[in-house]
């Protein structure tokens, strides 16, 4: 009935109304069943696999097992009995770069700084998902092995690979 364009009338509104001849509103989606997630921000060559050290269909898989491992282990809320869908979204950064971020950085040290300058990323939107994606890795039993140097800075990263070289 709520979708229906019926305008009340001013007296006794509850059983006086009119049905408008036009198409339904579109009933409103409910935020927790908003599943959309933000825009991935990471440049393409980040996802190189000089940088990640798996290949993108390994990332892809990688991603698509956290997506899952959320999606089974959602957090404690007394706010909604759906909230568990709101993990997959939370904050400015994607699924997909919250993992890329957490990867790179235990991969290389690379300082958080550092990534949020090549992400355009808000302050404090890196440590966040490295905070939350590094428990997540350790439930799945995915340990990021550490490379042989370290790259702390975003110029350290970029000189790693040779980015002429990688397709768009």
């Amino acid at each position: 009935m709520a979708t229906l364009p019926l305008t009340a009338h001013d007296w006794h509104g509850q059983w006086n109304y009119t049905l408008r001849p036009q198409p339904p509103a579109p009933a409103a989606v409910p935020r927790y069943a908003d599943r959309t997630q933000p825009d991935d921000r990471a440049p393409d060559w980040l996802h190189h696999p000089t940088l990640t050290g798996m290949e993108r269909p390994a990332f892809t898989a990688l991603l698509a097992m956290v997506e899952r491992y959320l999606l089974d282990h959602p957090p404690i809320s007394l706010h909604h009995k759906n909230a568990r869908y709101r993990i997959l979204r939370r904050g400015p950064l994607s699924l997909s770069d919250r993992l890329l971020v957490t990867v790179v950085h235990h991969r290389w040290t690379t300082q958080h700084q550092a990534l949020t300058r090549l992400l355009g990323s808000p302050r404090g939107a890196v440590s966040d998902a490295i905070h939350e994606m590094t428990p997540v890795l350790d439930g799945l039993d995915r340990r990021i092995p550490p490379a042989p140097i370290t790259a702390t800075t975003a110029q350290d990263l970029t000189n790693l690979i040779d980015k002429g070289n990688i397709e768009p």
